[in-house]
């Protein structure tokens, strides 16, 4: 694991992501008015290391403060981190943002190893065992109030990982899904819900689903069927929200993403 963080300024996000975690630069941000966000990058162990840029956004007052926050991390960072981290700032969310990469925005294969099984069950690890702990003993922050979100084959995943995870130590309280690629796998989604449903009847997280009907990489008709089989099995515990955007799927990454923040962080 590569262990070297470098801070930029909020102008300098979308230079940083562009560049990679090599090195820093920037404008001079004031922390306590501006975001303030850092850049490393972490190998995954295993038979076939790879390595993934983390970036991470710290809100306005961190420096100062003695809180401990909550943590959202995201999928697919190299397209998702900049907008993710300009939407909690201006929405004023006291909230940190981890934005996990693929290691090279062309790196679609990796993607889809990663994000669907059986793959997805050595990525899960890696979250858990590298990333979070690494992430988790630099910061302050809340291990309670964990979010995990993931766009179309992150989408995929983040379910996957829900009902992976061990009832009896879930890492996340929230899921976000958005427009998610079940379609990939559905055997396998159906497969696992059905194998959770063996092991337990109580699903205590939130789960927001989102799905996209316009266009034809829409997902809606992927989506909702993983929604009736959850809603049919009635996990206890389980809040489930669902919503469709009138929208394509690359559209409906920003809105629904401040949809979910919005109801999970409220701004007083």
């Amino acid at each position: 694991m590569t262990f070297g963080w470098f801070r930029f300024g909020l102008l300098a996000i979308y230079v940083a992501l562009l560049a990679g975690c090599g090195g820093g630069g920037g404008e001079p941000v004031d922390p306590n008015t501006q975001p303030t966000i850092e850049c490393s990058s972490m190998i995954k162990s295993g038979p076939s290391p790879f390595t993934y840029p983390i970036y991470v956004h710290l809100p306005p007052g961190y420096q100062t403060s003695t809180t401990a926050y909550p943590v959202v991390y995201v999928m697919d960072a190299e397209w998702t981190f900049s907008g993710f981290s300009d939407a909690l700032f201006r929405a004023g969310k006291q909230v940190i943002l981890v934005g996990v990469g693929n290691g090279d925005v062309q790196a679609l294969g990796r993607r889809t190893l990663d994000y669907s099984m059986p793959g997805a069950q050595a990525h899960y690890r890696f979250l858990i065992d590298q990333v979070l702990p690494t992430v988790e003993a630099k910061y302050r922050i809340d291990p309670t109030r964990r979010t995990l979100v993931g766009h179309s084959m992150g989408g995929l995943f983040t379910a996957l990982v829900m009902m992976l995870e061990d009832p009896a130590q879930r890492r996340f309280a929230n899921y976000v899904s958005q427009d998610g690629s079940f379609w990939f796998q559905e055997d396998v989604v159906a497969g696992l819900e059905q194998t959770l449903s063996t092991r337990t009847a109580s699903l205590p997280v939130n789960l927001f689903l989102f799905s996209a009907t316009q266009g034809g990489e829409a997902n809606v008709r992927w989506v909702e069927p993983f929604r009736d089989l959850l809603v049919e099995r009635n996990y206890s515990g389980l809040v489930l929200r669902y919503e469709a955007f009138n929208m394509s799927h690359g559209e409906m990454n920003l809105p629904s993403f401040r949809r979910a923040i919005d109801t999970l962080y409220p701004t007083n």
